[in-house]
């Protein structure tokens, strides 16, 4: 989108403080990076000459990416998985220049970006639909908190060619007119990292959800992904996926939870309505023909001498979309692993007999599990171990302690 001259805040954007700040920017056709802040979160509205060129905001980046890759990725067959995968392990953790001067200014999401286009990895217009998608997901969560942010423009610092040029005032219409969406999907859904639960209901159940496939698909999707995660597994539009979960949700076969942290960080929508009629042409009941056939299924295995540390484990991922098998034997664990054929496999770096390091070498080495990804979990994150790990054949690592979204993150970006 071209940049085009300031004009009045569309209606239905109640925030006109940050919206009057990026309209600001915009008149004065400034470049550099402009941040809000609220509480842990940061915001960076990348600007070049007036128009932006990107925006996102601190919380999981990469996860994020992974979303709308994901969902675009059913269109565009150069986005696989496999180069999902090395663009996060290149730039997740990559060091920036820009981090010298202010660490708060890093986006690594358009570094990757970036490198996605220069590298002509994927067609420009792939990239650029990234670009236009993540900065819009930015600047909705930005323009739904209803206080003024403390905020500040640092000019010139740290700027890359632009992908894109994004008129502020049209981003300012197309999130106007999403937040009206949320908007009526309110009060049953009030954020997009909102959770859906499926739940047997007994007679109920069966008169409203008389297709037995679509009760079996929506108890194996609907298992603690986010709205906005299922869209992009789905590969579906997140309102419209959203919307036709309304019917189940209204009549409780369908619990939404809150959303889980980091994302609890983020504003619920605003000002929302109470719909009236839940079946509106907004809110269609989802049918079978809009889940998977069937809906895949995972198996993680975990390889680890203590039986501690893989109960704690299998109670954190309890509610998740896969099967979890503990191995508490290093030494019997090639021949579990080759039957077992597991989607993912983690291992403990400190164990006796046989660690980490040496395991991956001989799983790498079996032909049954030369592409499964492995993870190591380690306390050890400095380079030397690193290296070390990289050679044995690990496809990432998982730090000790590690949290519940740690896992989850780590896990689910080689699941789904």
């Amino acid at each position: 989108m071209e940049a085009s001259a300031a004009g009045n805040i569309p209606k239905g954007l109640h925030v006109a403080i940050a919206a009057q700040m990026l309209r600001d920017i915009a008149s004065q056709k400034r470049t550099g990076r402009l941040q809000f802040w609220q509480g842990e979160v940061t915001w960076v509205v990348r600007f070049e000459s007036g128009c932006i060129v990107y925006a996102t905001h601190s919380l999981e980046p990469f996860d994020r990416l992974e979303c709308h890759w994901r969902r675009l990725s059913a269109r565009v067959p150069a986005m696989t998985k496999e180069l999902r995968l090395e663009v996060c392990r290149r730039f997740e953790d990559a060091t920036d220049p820009v981090a010298e001067v202010e660490p708060s200014l890093v986006t690594r999401d358009y570094d990757a970006l970036v490198w996605l286009f220069q590298e002509q990895k994927m067609e420009p217009n792939a990239v650029l639909k990234l670009v236009q998608a993540m900065t819009l997901e930015a600047l909705e969560a930005l323009l739904w908190i209803p206080d003024p942010l403390p905020c500040r423009m640092t000019d010139g610092v740290g700027i890359q060619p632009g992908l894109c040029r994004l008129s502020v005032d049209k981003l300012m219409e197309a999130c106007a007119q999403r937040l009206k969406q949320w908007q009526l999907l309110a009060p049953y859904v009030t954020s997009p990292y909102q959770r859906p639960y499926y739940f047997p209901a007994g007679d109920t159940q069966s008169q409203l959800l008389p297709e037995l496939q679509l009760q079996e698909r929506l108890s194996r999707i609907l298992k603690g992904f986010s709205f906005r995660h299922l869209a992009g597994i789905l590969a579906k539009d997140e309102l419209r996926l959203t919307g036709g979960l309304i019917p189940y949700i209204v009549q409780e076969l369908v619990v939404v939870r809150e959303p889980q942290a980091p994302y609890s960080l983020l504003p619920h929508v605003p000002g929302g309505e109470t719909p009236t009629v839940p079946t509106a042409p907004e809110v269609v009941a989802i049918t079978t023909a809009e889940l998977p056939a069937q809906p895949q299924t995972f198996t993680l295995a975990w390889v680890d001498d203590s039986p501690a540390v893989l109960t704690q484990a299998k109670n954190l991922l309890r509610e998740e979309s896969f099967t979890f098998v503990g191995i508490d034997d290093p030494l019997r664990a090639l021949t579990q692993l080759v039957k077992l054929n597991p989607d993912v496999v983690l291992l403990d770096v400190e164990m006796p007999r046989i660690n980490g390091y040496e395991l991956c070498r001989l799983l790498r080495n079996n032909q049954a599990l030369k592409q499964v990804p492995i993870i190591m979990v380690t306390g050890k994150s400095g380079l030397v171990d690193r290296t070390r790990a990289k050679l044995s054949g690990c496809s990432d690592f998982l730090a000790k302690p590690f949290t519940q979204e740690s896992l989850l993150k780590m896990v689910f970006r080689y699941l789904r």
